[in-house]
């Protein structure tokens, strides 16, 4: 039965019920949402394993996509002022940060910096109190410029006065130098967040959210950095950015997923049942893969992911070795969990929707499908798959979602309507351009005529530079579409067509 409702051999149902389940139509979304990565796999399945000789115009053409799908959201955001008032300070903030970082990049890569102890705990005190801001960029949470001034004014103050404290006690000069001025940052951050949220508690007495937890992190990240093995230790610059590097690429996994749990969560909205399937059942299907890929897939391929990504060579060692200690106890449970995830799914389904929802069956297949791949192909070449998956599933949600939102002029006219009313020159046409700005700025005289010298800029190859734009802007972009397309809000619920009463039920 269900390979029958799968493929639409059940001609009594409901036409018009069973296409409203889709999101574009049945052939865009099977081969943009569920199946878009087969026409690169197919290629490199079929060739050597080594990306730079057996397959190398496949892998620039998924490197290009990569890199063009995380820019697709920015017109959304900075050309209609509608959107961009929802959270001012979240579309600000963090990308101005992630700026500053991409130009001074290149300059801290060129020094031999090392950063003690106290530093790094400085540094994740700003992480502490960035989030504070940016988290309560809500209309009935954001703090007013006059609360934000009066903090930093506060943090300013409070710095200045604790490295005053330190230069008179410790003399002379000499001594002062090997004294802490981090101390004086970590002070003013303490002094920022505790003040910001007395200052809106006092604006907003109705803001529950502000229970004074970022001044007691920040606290307690104080006085870990107290403690001499931390404090007094020193790491290089590049150990911290291997780990930064780290932590992306494993934001970049969870983002690459929970985009996938989002069109999954968009089927089941549009479904129209009144027994929806749960979420955390989706949510399973597509990561109960993890544990099977690091006992089975991790100790065969370690040296060949640490080649790949030599960065984070370092901090991963340890946890491969946890890994492969562990492997042949773990092995069979993480069968298990897939066998159990997949039947779970099924089983849903057929509660909900009588497995006659072909949307998600057939994202839900090709999502498995996927899945496999790492169990038998180079890691690589299963990992590119998802990424150009990945890549056009984004595209044409995007796509989709605002040829919609923009099918009839709004009131506020937006200046991205004028450039959507030529859609094909819009989409199609920047999604050219910046691919081939890509891969010339970034692979010309590398893989891409390799005799030619490669362009610079500023004294740097262009391919660094880019290099550094692809971390940081890509930053920007998980964290942006962390909240920008949730499904729970009313705006993009109404855009997709998601519906809130049940669909008429399919005639038997």
């Amino acid at each position: 039965m269900a390979v029958a409702s799968l493929f639409g051999f059940r001609g009594s149902a409901d036409a018009a019920s069973r296409r409203a389940h889709w999101h574009v139509s049945p052939l865009v979304d099977t081969w943009a949402y569920a199946f878009s990565w087969l026409p690169v796999l197919i290629p490199m399945m079929l060739v050597g394993d080594s990306h730079r000789l057996d397959y190398l115009p496949v892998y620039l053409v998924i490197l290009a996509f990569t890199d063009v799908h995380r820019h697709y959201g920015y017109p959304y955001v900075y050309l209609d002022g509608q959107i961009f008032q929802r959270h001012p300070l979240r579309f600000t903030v963090f990308p101005g940060l992630m700026l500053v970082l991409f130009l001074l990049s290149p300059t801290l890569a060129a020094q031999p910096f090392f950063v003690s102890g106290v530093g790094l705990m400085t540094g994740l005190a700003a992480v502490v109190a960035l989030v504070q801001v940016i988290s309560r960029d809500r209309s009935d949470q954001r703090p007013s410029g006059r609360a934000h001034g009066v903090a930093l004014a506060a943090c300013f103050g409070v710095a200045l006065l604790v490295a005053g404290l330190q230069k008179a006690l410790f003399t002379p000069a000499d001594a002062f130098d090997r004294i802490e001025r981090n101390w004086a940052v970590l002070a003013g951050l303490f002094a920022f967040t505790l003040v910001l949220d007395a200052v809106t508690l006092r604006e907003r007495p109705e803001a529950r959210r502000v229970r004074f937890v970022a001044p007691v992190l920040v606290a307690l990240v104080a006085l870990v950095a107290a403690f001499p093995e931390v404090g007094q230790r020193s790491v290089r610059l590049g150990q911290v950015l291997n780990g930064a590097a780290v932590f992306a690429g494993l934001w970049n996994i969870w983002h690459v997923y929970m985009q996938k749990y989002g069109i999954f969560r968009m089927y089941n909205a549009k479904s129209g049942v009144p027994d929806k399937v749960p979420g955390w059942v989706d949510r399973l299907l597509i990561v109960c893969w993890l544990p099977l890929y690091l006992f089975y897939v991790g100790p065969l391929y370690r040296d060949e992911v640490f080649r790949l990504f030599s960065r984070g060579r370092q901090i991963l060692t340890p946890v491969f070795d946890a890994f492969e200690a562990l492997a042949g106890v773990m092995l069979w449970p993480s069968i298990a969990l897939v066998v159990f995830a997949v039947g779970n799914f099924l089983r849903w389904e057929l509660k909900a929707n009588g497995l006659r929802n072909r949307a998600r069956l057939t994202m839900a297949l090709g999502t498995t499908l996927l899945s496999t791949t790492f169990l038998y192909l180079h890691p690589l070449k299963a990992y590119l798959a998802y990424a150009f998956s990945h890549a056009i599933e984004y595209m044409v949600f995007v796509w989709a979602f605002q040829r919609r939102r923009y099918a009839t002029p709004l009131e506020h006219r937006p200046v991205i309507e004028r450039f959507l009313r030529w859609p094909l020159v819009t989409y199609v046409g920047t999604a050219v351009v910046l691919g081939l700005a890509f891969l010339y700025l970034k692979y010309y005289g590398r893989w891409i005529f390799r005799a030619e010298s490669q362009p610079e800029v500023a004294g740097l190859t262009t391919a660094r530079w880019v290099g550094y734009w692809t971390v940081y802007q890509s930053m920007v972009h998980f964290y942006f579409d962390g909240f920008l397309w949730k499904m729970r809000l009313p705006a993009v619920r109404a855009t997709v067509g998601a519906s809130d009463t049940p669909a008429p039920a399919p005639a038997e």
